[in-house]
């Protein structure tokens, strides 16, 4: 633990004050060996450190590779214990390599602690610290390490003379040797406090903890016997002494500290506890007050540092400690009088130092004040509120007009009267033991009370709401008003703090236009909203539907807007509204095909005007069918009659000859309105060109077949459309018996040779492409008889939604399953054994018509599935 902190001290020293202390010409390139000895493996040679207790700790880099053994006479080597001599002979073995420091120690020097850490983790090496009696040629062996395998080396000594000059030798075995960095830093004697603090009030506050970094304290004689607060009555307090301290807030609420308990007379102990003070003490450091002790609540640490001594270096960990007021307590185990050293704050801890606090933010907010608070003569417990409590503050002082106010000192939240007019200044700081913020302070202006006054408008017929800050004034409903003009109404009411003022009502009554109402006429799209009065405003009315709105003897199209005469719109306005509305009625269409024409049909009339009769305006409705790929209109035409639309398309119009994304667009306006182009209306459609054209066929076939064996021919990609199959022969066959419409055939040809076969798919729309192959027929071979087996398959359920099972009379045997979508394309396809039961996983299709083909040796089984989600 002793080496944490000079760790931590040195990290950034490390990095910036590591000086190379051999020259270029002793390092090779990486993986070379250094050919030369470092300059500093003499004792006269040592390399200098130049540092003291006023400078920053002395890093730098070394070797001891290829160094010579220590060059020192041991008996020229003073070692008050004997013991130590064999470290002194292990340095000058030939098979060691020591190098050689020189320390010069200046006038208020009297620790010294010494650092090295070697390029390689496991290195064993060891460190002898030497003062220099005569140089060289006299030395007194002061002190040595342990030799590890950590890598790291650390020795802290005390009791360093001043004005002196010590030598470091550092040596290692020869196969040891290596690179390493040494860090060495001189300090001041350790002296220790002897005012002893019986009594927590009586100590000094230490803003932080800096302060009590390597702070000593030597325990004196018994002054009292007490229990310690908070450990059931286990232990005593003998002779006590206080460490008082005021902190911020640190990471996870963990304090932690390495204290040292040493030169105990009694060899005992001591024992340690940590309590949080309360805000209010008030700390006298010259004693006068009376002493105070904790008490049981306020213990924090654990009463294991407290019923066992003490002894050596204590890591004191304490939890939940946040920022605020604490004080540590340390007294001698059985009147033990031992020396105490905070050695320091654990790495994580992360103290701060209170060096400031934040200002408190009074509320703005509260009541109907802004940025300064207006009040009423008399008003009573007007608040002031503190937003937030302020990290590190043990207490709020409140001033009014620069004057402290008594009895509220530590509240966030205060209540003041103000009887009187006039300007106050509300201020107040947070404070601590250790510092103040500034202030954050409000402007209260008392003015006279001044009337509530409002003026307002009203339609005629209303009935008027008199509504205060606080409720109703005076009888609250005023009306139904009768008559146009100006009223004014006296009553009194009170405002924010209860003060009574009187409140005056200047009222306006406005008249209508209820048998002159304004007419508007309009023709919107479907889809689209016309409002009255206009869009945007606070009473606007919606309207989507074709009618005429307003009219007697309901008279409902009004808004009713508070305004003074002469507003675009006054109280009670009136309208009536004729509203026409074109909308579209084309959600689909009829298709068809034959002789390679495609008829599409509108299954409505397309646009309709809604009782445009007693509208008595004439309308107008174009429409085309555009090509989406290039935007070519392929037909258009007009429909102002209203009748269905229908169009033929050539197959030669289609671009793509699996499916064409077409648009129907339309265009309507009655007289024109709306401007500037009427209503565009769009319905897309696509034509699935593969629901009624054949696909080329294909097939697949053997190498070679032979003379009078049954060849079965299928094409491979069937449509579920009507579609017949065409075959022809280059040689007419000696047998030929077809199925299913063509989409298979059995032949059977009795002379060898070539035949060229072609097929192709034919319907009422049109005709696919031919594809066309040979077949290579042999001589006849002897093929044994087989014996054909029948075979009946069942298949369920249908429509199917995730598993499609197969029943067989009898095992199937290895079969090619193959599934069609409506296009012909086989979606799914695997080979498999199948017995008498199988089920078909469908999971992963879409929903849709499918076409099962099973492949076996017996023979071909088909079944049109339909696929639910």
């Amino acid at each position: 633990m002793k080496q944490t902190l000079l760790l931590q001290s040195l990290k950034i020293i490390l990095l910036l004050a590591i000086l190379p202390y051999y020259s270029s010409s002793h390092i090779l390139a990486e993986d070379a060996m250094i050919l030369q000895p470092p300059m500093n493996d003499e004792c006269e040679g040592a390399e200098i450190i130049q540092t003291g207790v006023d400078s920053s700790v002395w890093c730098g880099a070394g070797t001891n590779i290829n160094a010579s053994p220590a060059d020192i006479d041991p008996d020229d080597v003073e070692v008050l214990n004997p013991f130590f001599s064999q470290y002194i002979i292990e340095a000058v073995d030939p098979e060691s390599a020591a190098v050689w420091y020189d320390i010069p120690t200046d006038s208020v020097t009297g620790r010294m602690d010494i650092e090295v850490v070697f390029d390689t983790a496991d290195t064993d090496a060891r460190i002898i610290l030497l003062q220099a009696i005569d140089g060289c040629d006299s030395l007194l062996f002061i002190q040595t390490t342990t030799p590890n395998l950590s890598g790291e080396i650390f020795l802290e000594r005390e009791n360093i003379e001043p004005n002196a000059d010590y030598k470091l030798l550092l040596y290692s075995s020869e196969s040891q040797a290596g690179g390493f960095e040494l860090c060495v830093n001189l300090k001041a004697p350790l002296f220790c406090d002897r005012d002893i603090v019986s009594y927590y009030n009586h100590a000094e506050v230490h803003c932080g903890m800096d302060g009590l970094f390597e702070y000593c304290i030597q325990l004196d004689e018994p002054v009292m016997l007490e229990t310690f607060p908070g450990c059931d009555s286990c232990c005593y307090i003998t002779n006590p002494h206080w460490l008082v301290f005021q902190i911020g807030q640190i990471p996870n609420d963990l304090l932690n500290l390495q204290i040292e308990v040493r030169e105990c007379i009694n060899n005992q102990g001591a024992q340690i506890a940590l309590y949080e003070l309360g805000s209010d003490v008030n700390f006298d450091p010259t004693g006068s007050e009376d002493g105070l002790l904790p008490t049981e609540d306020m213990l924090l640490s654990d009463c294991g540092y407290v019923t066992h001594p003490l002894k050596g270096y204590v890591d004191f960990e304490v939890d939940g400690v946040s920022d605020g007021l604490y004080g540590l307590l340390f007294t001698g185990w059985a009147q033990d009088q031992c020396q105490i050293v905070i050695r320091e704050v654990m790495e994580g801890s992360g103290l701060p130092y209170i060096d400031s606090l934040d200002a408190p933010v009074l509320d703005r907010k509260l009541g109907p004040w802004d940025k300064d608070y207006k009040v009423c003569p008399g008003a009573l417990d007007v608040p002031f509120t503190i937003v937030e409590e302020v990290h590190g503050a043990y207490s709020y002082i409140w001033t009014l007009d620069g004057e402290v106010i008594d009895g509220v000192e530590g509240q966030q939240e205060i209540f003041l009267d103000f009887p009187e007019t006039g300007e106050y200044e509300i201020c107040v700081f947070a404070t601590n033991h250790c510092v103040s913020s500034e202030s954050d302070c409000v402007e209260i202006v008392v003015h006279p009370l001044d009337p509530f006054i409002l003026h307002d408008t009203i339609c005629i017929r209303e009935t008027y709401e008199w509504e205060g800050l606080f409720g109703p004034i005076g009888p609250g409903s005023l009306g139904p008003f009768t008559y146009e003009g100006d009223t004014v109404f006296l009553e009194e009411s009170i405002n924010y703090f209860g003060c009574p003022i009187d409140a005056e009502l200047y009222l306006h009554v406005v008249g209508d236009n209820y048998h002159n109402p304004t007419h508007r006429n309009a023709v919107i799209c479907q889809g689209e909203t016309y409002y009255i009065p206009e869009e945007g405003h606070p009473e606007a009315i919606p309207f989507n539907e074709t009618g005429i709105y307003g009219e007697m003897p309901d008279r409902d199209v009004f808004i009713t807007q508070q305004a003074a005469p002469g507003s675009l719109y006054e109280c009670d306005s009136f309208f009536v509204l004729d509203l026409a509305v074109i909308s579209l009625d084309v959600f689909g269409f009829l298709e068809h095909c034959v002789d390679s024409v495609f008829t599409l049909c509108t299954e409505a009339p397309g646009v309709v005007f809604l009782d445009m009769g007693v509208h008595e305006l004439d309308t107008e409705f174009t429409w085309e069918w555009v090509r989406n790929s290039d935007g070519e209109v392929l037909a258009s035409g007009d429909n102002s009659d209203g009748n269905l639309i229908c169009v033929d398309l050539n197959i030669t119009d289609f671009l793509d000859p699996v499916e064409e994304s077409l648009q129907f667009k339309m265009s309507a306006n009655i007289e024109g309105e709306p401007m500037p182009a009427g209503c565009d209306f769009e319905v897309p459609w696509t034509v699935i060109l593969s629901n009624y054209m054949p696909m080329t066929p294909e097939v697949e076939i053997e190498e070679v077949y032979y003379t009078d064996e049954t060849i079965s021919l299928e094409v491979s990609n069937p449509q579920f459309i009507d579609i017949d199959y065409q075959w022809t022969f280059s040689r007419d066959p000696d047998t030929i018996i077809t199925h299913f419409h063509g989409e298979s055939l059995d032949v059977v040809f009795s002379e060898p040779g070539k035949v060229e076969v072609c097929v192709k798919g034919i319907n009422d729309c049109s005709s696919s492409e031919a594809h066309c192959f040979e077949l290579e027929i042999d001589q006849e071979v002897t093929v044994p008889p087989t014996e054909e087996k029948d075979v009946r398959i069942e298949w369920f359920p249908n429509p199917v939604k995730d598993q499609l099972h197969i029943r067989s009379s009898t095992a199937i045997g290895e079969t090619e399953i193959k599934v069609y979508d409506m296009r012909g394309s086989v979606v799914k396809q695997k080979t498999v054994e199948i017995g008498e039961e199988y089920q078909l996983n469908t999971a992963g299709l879409s929903s849709g018509v499918y076409l099962i083909k099973l492949v076996y040796e017996d023979g071909i089984a088909r079944h049109m599935m339909v696929k639910q989600e």
